[in-house]
Formats: structure tokens, C-alpha cells, sequence
């Protein structure tokens, strides 16, 4: 079992493996997965699987890339679209009374 988790480690060095990019793409592919069994209408249905499988590619590509500073900059562009909308009381600035300085 070391072996094998040494190997994993020694392949995944140097690549982008799981970030909250992918994460947030392999739960859209899931829910468009499931979208695509629930719905019966052939045309309807095969769009949606093949947008599944296009969506489990592209993060298989960002898991096993070793462009770094790339898949850090989507991230972090994607972290910035989503941060607001995941936290909405981070954004709200709130005005305090300031005090006066001592005298």
C-alpha cells in the first residue's frame, strides 16, 4: 500500500490537483448528470449527458495539469466571482461611529 501511495504522490508532484474550481465544477457535472437521467426527452437528455461528460473532462484536465500558475489564476478569478455570493455578510461594509481622539 506505501508503495502505491508513494507512487500516487511521486505522479501528482507538481500538478494542480483539487481546488474549489474543480470542486464547484464536479458538483455542476453531477447535478447536470442527474438532470440528464431525470429528464425523458431524447434530444434533452443527450445534450445534458454530453455537457456532464465535457464538464468531467475539463476537471480531470485541471486535476492532472502542471500549468500551475494557470489553474491558480482561474481559481483565484473564480474565488473572486464566488466569494461574494457564497458570503454575502463579508461583502456588506458596515459604518461605525468613529470616536474623537482624546484631547
Amino acid at each position: 500500500m506505501n508503495k502505491f501511495r508513494d507512487a500516487l504522490y511521486r505522479f501528482m508532484y507538481g500538478r494542480n490537483g483539487v481546488d474549489a474550481l474543480n470542486w464547484a465544477l464536479v458538483i455542476l457535472e453531477l447535478v447536470v448528470s442527474i438532470l440528464s437521467s431525470i429528464i425523458r426527452v431524447q434530444g434533452v437528455s443527450q445534450a445534458l449527458y454530453f455537457v456532464s461528460m465535457v464538464l468531467m473532462f475539463i476537471v480531470l484536465i485541471r486535476i492532472f495539469s502542471r500549468n500551475l500558475a494557470r489553474r491558480q489564476a482561474e481559481n483565484a478569478k473564480f474565488l473572486t466571482w464566488w466569494t461574494p455570493k457564497a458570503n454575502p455578510s463579508r461583502t456588506r461594509t458596515t459604518t461605525r461611529p468613529t470616536s474623537a481622539p482624546p484631547r
